[in-house]
Parts: C-alpha cells; structure tokens; sequence
C-alpha cells in the first residue's frame, strides 16, 4: 500500500525532498537537467501522488527546481550576480565572466525617424535624425535571461543592421568597429510585472516580477549613443552591491 510500510509516521515528503535536494546541491542534478516524472518519484518511493508533489512544491518554493507546464520538472539554473561596480559591464561580459555562453536571439531591428519623447530627448536627436531600433532575447547557455530594446543613433553606427549577428556583443562594434570612447552611463531600475509578451519572451511562470532597467550610453564627448531598455528575468537575476558607511 501507498506511503506505507517501514516509512509510517514518517514525514515522507521531506525525505524525498531531501535527496532530491542533495542530488542537485551535490551536482548528479545538473542545472537545466530534468527530473523524474511525478510518476516515475512515485514508482520510486512507493507513494501517493500527493506526497510527491509536496516535496516537488518544498524544492520550487526554496528554489532548486522550476516547474513547466507540459514540458516536466526542471533544476533551476543559478542566478546571475548583477552586481554594481566601479565600470560598466555588456551582458555578453557580464555572462563570459560568470562562465556562460552569451547569444542572442534577434527579435527585429528597425530605422526610425519618430520616436517618443522622452527618449528623443535622452538621445539629443536633430530633426529627422534616424535611430536603430534593435529588439533581441539575450540569452546565456541558450537560456532567455533578458528582453532588450536598443535605441541606436545611426549616425553613429551606419549599417549597423549589416554586422549583426546572435552572437553579436553591441559593445564589441562600438568600441572595435566604429572606435566610439564610451564614458559615462545613466541607468534606472524598477521591478515590474511582466506583462503576457514578456511572459512568453522569457519563458516566465505567471505574473512573475521583472527588473526593468532603463540607460543612456554617453561618449567621452557627453554625445548620447544609445537608449535602451532591458527586462531581467526576476527568476535568474540577484542584485548585489557592496558600499561604504561613509565616503
């Protein structure tokens, strides 16, 4: 019979939780890696459907696993340390230093003429000054990390359209292609909840929160190059800083 025999009384969950725990935390279960059906864990163990899915929802809630939808279980990847620092760092050197494979995957690119104005402003555009407008899911080791909307000046960049590519790293073409010195950036960040376009994008469970991050790129000329807007998947980012009491 179901959860019976020499594990009576017992909390059977939290066993199974935690040798599922110690498999990942010891490294059998590898970030990204799929578990045991639901079925499977209950040949396994000899129990209930209920118990299985109270150790599953323990591990989800203490973040080991995520779970989709039609798709199975799933070793949750480590989060990314976005963490503040003395200079300014691109996604592909934040992911290449954290040991991760950076691409992208390349949503649209567009010219435009008109844009809103609080960002035609930010970029300090002329009349009919024309804009890239570059939308791409940055990804790490394949997996959706961020929704990013760049704002390019043309001027700047000409037929920057021509040079990208998903693995394409902006700031490699900034500095290497068109030999911009880039100086300061200006940056706001806010959590959101991610709308059903951004769910999909990011392959996010439900109403999950965002962190949206707006920049303005200056060169060492204080000349706007860029605007952009980014949103982080909340799931697979931690923001971490370290500060002095006093300066």
């Amino acid at each position: 019979m179901e959860d019976g025999g020499f594990m009576s009384g017992d909390f059977i969950y939290n066993r199974i939780y935690s040798e599922l725990r110690q498999r990942i935390e010891r490294g059998e279960l590898l970030p990204g890696s799929r578990l045991e059906t639901e079925m499977e864990l209950r040949q396994l163990y000899g129990v209930s459907r209920e118990t299985v899915r109270r150790a599953l929802a323990m591990l989800e809630s203490d973040g080991y696993i995520v779970r989709k939808v039609s798709s199975g279980t799933f070793v949750r990847a480590q989060k990314t340390q976005y963490a503040a620092s003395s200079y300014h760092e691109s996604f592909t050197e934040q992911m290449r230093r954290q040991g991760k494979r950076p691409s992208s995957d390349i949503r649209s690119i567009e010219m435009l003429t008109e844009l809103p104005p609080q960002i035609a402003a930010a970029l300090q555009l002329h009349d009919e000054e024309r804009v890239y407008c570059l939308k791409r899911v940055r990804q790490a080791d394949g997996i959706p990390m961020a929704y990013e909307i760049a704002y390019i000046r043309q001027s700047l960049c000409p037929n920057l359209h021509t040079l990208l590519l998903d693995d394409t790293s902006l700031y490699c073409l900034y500095e290497d292609h068109y030999h911009l010195h880039m100086d300061t950036i200006e940056m706001k960040m806010e959590a959101i909840t991610a709308d059903s376009h951004l769910q999909k994008l990011l392959n996010l469970k439900g109403s999950m929160a965002v962190l949206k991050m707006t920049s303005v790129m200056h060169l060492s000329d204080s000349t706007p190059l860029y605007y952009v807007i980014c949103y982080h998947a909340g799931d697979k980012y931690e923001y971490t800083t370290t500060m002095p009491r006093y300066l």
